[in-house]
């Protein structure tokens, strides 16, 4: 929706599919940084290729405009000492959050959607799924799972305070802004006790890992 919304904002108005034209896709796209102009195009290559299999009769106006530069990004990786202050700082849930993007290198997103069906603790298995992939469908990745978070995990299903999702909080399924809120709850916690360190987010302990 934010792509079609920004590409409409440039054009001036909302064209029919139909009146576009790929010259017009890529006066768009240049407008933007080259990483961000790569994944609209991406995206909208996406919106193309629907709108084709549902009988619209238009190409994929993205698909012949050529990959756009991207300037490296270099990742923050924060140090083991910040990690286990996180550790260190963090209350409750927040705390099985950490533990397991700690041992499974997880996404946000794959934590809260955590499954008990996706645990298998006799064979010390673990099933993500995720759709952070190009095809954009939802793909399972099955991982041994450390010990860890194997006694981890034996803990938790002793005293299941959810029967389908692995981690909750009031008796439901844990929500995207609260997942993304916890580490900024975390670093104010540890400011407030006087101790200092560079804010990380969540998805950067995967980088540490």
């Amino acid at each position: 929706a934010i792509v079609i919304d920004n590409a409409v904002e440039y054009w001036g108005y909302d064209p029919y599919l139909s009146d576009l034209s790929a010259l017009m896709v890529e006066e768009f796209l240049n407008t933007l940084p080259g990483k961000t102009a790569n994944r609209y195009k991406r995206e909208l290559g996406t919106l193309f290729r629907f709108a084709a299999n549902r009988g619209i009769d238009i190409p994929n106006l993205a698909k012949k405009i050529e990959r756009y530069k991207e300037i490296p990004f270099k990742r923050y990786v924060p140090p083991a000492e910040d990690i286990e202050t996180v550790k260190a700082f963090a209350q409750g849930v927040e705390k099985d959050i950490i533990t397991i993007a700690y041992n499974t290198l997880a996404r946000a997103g794959e934590i809260r959607n955590l499954a008990w069906d996706d645990v298998n603790l006799d064979k010390k298995e673990i099933t993500l799924w995720t759709g952070k992939r190009d095809e954009g469908d939802r793909q399972d990745d099955t991982l041994e799972m450390t010990d860890t978070l194997t006694e981890f995990l034996h803990e938790k299903a002793k005293n299941k305070t959810h029967h389908t999702w692995v981690l909750s909080k009031d008796g439901k399924q844990l929500e995207k802004w609260w997942v993304n809120e916890i580490m900024t709850k975390i670093h104010g916690r540890a400011e407030r006790a006087g101790v200092e360190f560079k804010y990380f987010s969540l998805h950067c302990i995967r980088h540490h890992v």
